[in-house]
């Protein structure tokens, strides 16, 4: 029937080169586009790949878990810095007053033998190893 009226026949070509021309281009334009190429192409279309979609989705919710489990133990690292970093300083602060602290009973002793060797006239055993 269609090979008699010749506007059926030329409707039913159109519609042939349309289909044929999604069925090419589409899948044409997502492997340029996104780079994904079908595993199949049939006349319903062109089948892709759905488990890849599928891992990608999962390694983009693995590694997300994995972003937040290192963001918490870069907090945890954090705090603990500022514990250690809080304990050193004091205990700098204890060091430099027990330094103090020696170099006073240091110069009192260096005072205090002075003065007892001062008292014979000889130099004291401290000003002899300082010359």
């Amino acid at each position: 029937m269609a090979l008699e009226n010749h506007l059926i026949f030329g409707g039913e070509i159109l519609l042939l080169g349309f289909y044929g021309m999604l069925l090419v281009l589409v899948p044409l334009v997502r492997a340029i586009g996104g780079g994904e190429l079908p595993i199949e192409l049939t006349a319903r279309g062109a089948r892709f790949a759905e488990s890849a979609a599928e891992v990608s989705v999962a390694t983009s919710q693995e590694i997300a878990g994995r972003v937040d489990s290192l963001e918490g133990a870069m907090a945890y690292q954090e705090v603990e810095t500022e514990e250690l970093a809080r304990q050193v300083t004091e205990g700098m602060h204890d060091l430099e007053g027990e330094l103090a602290a020696l170099r006073g009973r240091f110069d009192k002793f260096e005072r205090k033998l002075r003065g007892t060797d001062g008292a014979q006239g000889e130099p004291s055993a401290v000003s002899k190893n300082r010359t």
